[in-house]
């Protein structure tokens, strides 16, 4: 390991039982490096995460954080280098956001009374995340329809509640979520984003309803770019021996019908179905095109440019 890097993972594997999940994966990060983990549902990401984390054990291979193996540090010291926070929190206790952040002061010593120290840490934190204005919300009421923008260097950013697609950005950065209806109970939620008069929706996991769900047209009403889940073709999602219905993901048609119904300008199409083949995509393209002739079926390697 190189004095530059502060985490290496070397030859991991892991699997459930006979399953190989994990096999021989291996890089590392410097300090002060920002990264990215991407990989198809199912492909172990998560599970990678937790294994860096010591939540896991791997069946091989090994994990050093600032140059010491993973394995050897007790829990405490791994919390204080490292911080985790998971996709949905299985949090249901009342805590506030400021109480949530606090708990972090936990592998310093703290039990209960915070300490001048601790106090000044948790502002630091919360100063760091601009979540100043959050600090007295209870966590578990942060949920979808909020925006979040941000400004001026050294200001902070301006916080309300949306649910349409009239965000009023004003020219910031505007990045709104929204609680998508196919998925009430899961959270998956719909992204907006907004930046010097463009607009952006992703959606994703989503699988329509007939004719589209209102809110989520509504939602991306007008955008310049509609990222849309289209998995399957019709054939496929209504086939009597192997039908995707139920699946949580929507048809080329469905993506179709959201970006003609919401008049958005551009429509990528994504999230494909890992068996089709390069001619299947092919077809996908062209009928895509028919649909909606503003379209593109995403590639790895695509870029995207709004400005």
């Amino acid at each position: 390991m190189t004095a530059t890097n502060a985490l290496e993972v070397r030859d991991i594997s892991f699997g459930y039982n006979a399953r190989l999940l994990l096999k021989d994966i291996s890089f590392s990060v410097a300090a002060g490096e920002l990264i990215a983990l991407i990989g198809p549902n199912g492909s172990g990401k998560t599970t990678l995460l937790k294994i860096m984390l010591g939540l896991l054990h791997p069946n091989s291979g090994a994990i050093n954080l600032n140059g010491q193996a993973l394995s050897t540090l007790e829990p405490k010291a791994r919390a204080k280098s490292i911080a985790y926070v998971s996709q949905q929190p299985p949090l249901s206790f009342p805590l506030t956001v400021r109480e949530l952040v606090a708990l972090g002061r936990y592998p310093y010593g703290m039990r209960g009374r915070e300490t001048p120290t601790d106090k000044v840490a948790i502002e630091i934190a919360l100063e760091k995340t601009v979540a100043q204005e959050l600090c007295n919300r209870q966590f578990n009421s942060l949920s979808g329809g909020e925006t979040l923008q941000f400004g001026v260097p050294g200001k902070r950013p301006v916080i309300r509640k949306s649910s349409s697609s009239s965000s009023q950005a004003n020219g910031q950065l505007s990045i709104v979520t929204h609680r998508s209806p196919a998925h009430p109970r899961e959270g998956v939620m719909l992204y907006r984003i907004e930046y010097r008069g463009k607009t952006l929706v992703y959606a994703t996991d989503v699988e329509q309803r007939a004719g589209g769900y209102a809110d989520i047209i509504d939602f991306a009403q007008g955008a310049d770019m509609l990222i849309h889940d289209a998995q399957y073709l019709h054939a496929e999602y209504h086939s009597k021996t192997k039908s995707k219905k139920g699946w949580g993901h929507s048809t080329i048609e469905m993506a179709a019908e959201v970006a003609t119904k919401a008049q958005v300008k551009k429509l990528v199409l994504f999230h494909h179905e890992p068996q089709h083949d390069d001619p299947a995509m092919r077809r996908i393209a062209r009928l895509s095109k028919e649909l909606f002739p503003e379209s593109i079926v995403a590639y790895q390697g695509l870029e995207l440019k709004l400005l």
